[in-house]
């Protein structure tokens, strides 16, 4: 019997590759993605995601956007976001040409009115920093239905989980993350599998 065709990783494999662990590299310097004990709510967790500061590392930014064009299916020609992931979603639109529509809702807002440029039957992504962080806003996905955006998938840059409505996806996970952090000393063993173990809770 023959053997399986041995399938070497090809040169642009390769540099994908070296491009993900240096930009996990950057996420840990920059403090973006950091392990420890840190509260949660009620809970307390082995990582915290600060994702609010992409914006202060324009080249993190732009590398995330890069990174996160992979998860956007081919049909989607809208981007739709909370005010807390619009400049992810900005820099995403930028790289991929897709015009991003946003909710002016704030903490002191509770409307969640639109604003941007779409009509009805537009085929939407709704972008969230992070996958699993918190609930998925079922309310943002009605109210834009409602107004004729046909919401089809989510995406994020790291997933905690994929617990959504939708079909979800996000080019890393938070524990590729620690694996990486692991390997160059950055991460115990005992943490590791602390971050490994942890679910996400959603009321």
């Amino acid at each position: 019997m023959a053997l399986p065709e041995t399938i070497l990783p090809t040169a642009s494999a390769k540099r994908f590759c070296v491009s993900m662990n240096a930009f996990i590299s950057d996420l840990l310097h920059a403090g973006i993605v950091q392990f420890g004990r840190f509260r949660h709510g009620e809970r307390v967790a082995p990582f915290l995601l600060s994702l609010e500061l992409l914006p202060s590392y324009p080249d993190l930014l732009r590398q995330s956007a890069q990174h996160l064009i992979s998860c956007l299916p081919g049909e989607v020609d809208r981007l739709l976001c909370l005010q807390d992931s619009l400049p992810l979603a900005v820099a995403l639109g930028l790289e991929s040409g897709l015009p991003v529509i946003y909710s002016r809702q704030t903490a002191n807002t509770a409307s969640l009115a639109l604003a941007g440029a779409y009509d009805i039957g537009h085929k939407t992504t709704l972008i969230l920093n992070a996958l699993g962080q918190s609930s998925f806003p079922a309310g943002l996905v009605s109210h834009a239905e409602r107004v004729g955006l046909s919401v089809v998938s989510a995406a994020g840059l790291i997933a905690l989980d994929r617990d959504a409505p939708v079909p979800a996806c996000a080019p890393l996970t938070l524990s590729e993350i620690a694996q990486a952090a692991h390997k160059v000393g950055g991460l115990s063993s005992q943490q590791m599998q602390a971050v490994q173990t942890w679910r996400p809770t959603h009321h």
